[in-house]
């Protein structure tokens, strides 16, 4: 395989000539940011707002509004407040047609 360099950036990129990245090197030198997301995400949660004279903060909002759904009986809001209480449960898979050596108790 043919090395092709690219040295008009900082960045080195090294492609074969099919176009794919060399093994060890990769496309996005500096990689994904770290948590941008969700350190935004944390931020607007801990925002509050007034509502009818209250003060209260998005994360109360939010789970104010589950309870609500869940109690009118939508089955995706009352999945989602168990998934966080309870944790997720664990996926059973049983198996059909296992033979089993038969125990006689006299």
């Amino acid at each position: 395989m043919e090395k092709k360099k690219n040295t008009s950036s900082k960045h080195e990129v090294i492609r074969n000539e099919k176009g794919q990245y060399m093994k060890g090197y990769s496309g996005n030198v500096g990689g994904r940011p770290k948590n941008i997301l969700t350190k935004i995400l944390k931020e607007k949660m801990l925002e509050e707002v007034l509502i009818e004279d209250q003060w209260i903060n998005t994360a109360d909002l939010i789970v104010d509004q589950a309870i609500q759904l869940a109690l009118e009986g939508d089955i995706r809001a009352i999945k989602w407040i168990f998934e966080r209480v309870e944790g997720r449960p664990i996926l059973m898979r049983f198996e059909e047609n296992v033979e089993h050596d038969v125990l006689i108790i006299e």
